[in-house]
């Protein structure tokens, strides 16, 4: 049950601070899950390594491409 949730079941002559303190536990509450929400956000943020290394691998692959085509269809060819 949440700290308000909890407010609705005291009895009507309860003292404020038992209200002041259950409000505070439901602010504590909101602030803990807000906390790990952003770090659930930063850890789907970050790039994992198998992905880097992909990329990386598909960034040579496509210069060796580009250096093989490069070789294949030299422009020096025109100016003799």
């Amino acid at each position: 049950m949440r700290p308000l949730q909890a407010v609705e079941h005291l009895p009507a002559d309860s003292d404020n601070e038992t209200l002041d303190d259950l409000i505070d536990l439901e602010i504590e509450a909101l602030d803990e899950e807000s906390k790990e929400e952003e770090a659930k956000k930063k850890e789907e943020k970050r790039m994992k390594p198998h992905v880097i290394r992909r990329n990386v691998e598909d960034y040579l692959e496509q210069k060796a491409l580009e250096r093989r085509l490069r070789d294949v269809f030299d422009v020096d060819y025109l100016l003799d």
